[in-house]
């Protein structure tokens, strides 16, 4: 699976010319709308699904995680693929990553309390993030 998301960002990267990149960075409405969208309208549209799910925390702290956090990776690759601006992206991911490292904590904490401290210490994903 490495290898293969490798090449095809690899391949995504090399197509967008590096020039491009600081038009991208100094489009202020793009990532105006790009934050807003990605950090204000998604968890809430998030926070409403997850009123719908089943009152199991190991369920809601999954949904949270796959929801909350979009592989910024694959965002490229589509954009590219579907005839977007790959500059944009390129420049959009790392934007992406820290706000979503900075966030993701907060979020989780929003939506599920002190009850996501005690999964996170008392479970499995704890020593993932130690070896």
């Amino acid at each position: 699976m490495w290898p293969v998301l490798g090449v095809l960002l690899y391949t995504t990267f090399t197509q967008v010319p590096l020039t491009h990149l600081a038009p991208a960075f100094r489009d202020r409405r793009f990532l105006i709308a790009l934050l807003t969208g990605n950090f204000i309208l998604v968890p809430l549209i998030v926070g409403a699904l997850v009123l719908l799910l089943p009152d199991d925390p190991a369920i809601r702290l999954g949904v949270l995680l796959v929801l909350l956090v979009p592989c910024t990776d694959w965002f490229i690759s589509f954009t590219y693929l579907g005839g977007g601006n790959g500059a944009r992206a390129i420049a959009a991911a790392p934007v992406l990553l820290i706000f979503q490292f900075v966030l993701l904590p907060v979020y989780i904490w929003l939506f599920m309390g002190d009850l996501a401290i005690e999964l996170a210490v008392g479970s499995y994903l704890l020593p993932v993030f130690l070896d």
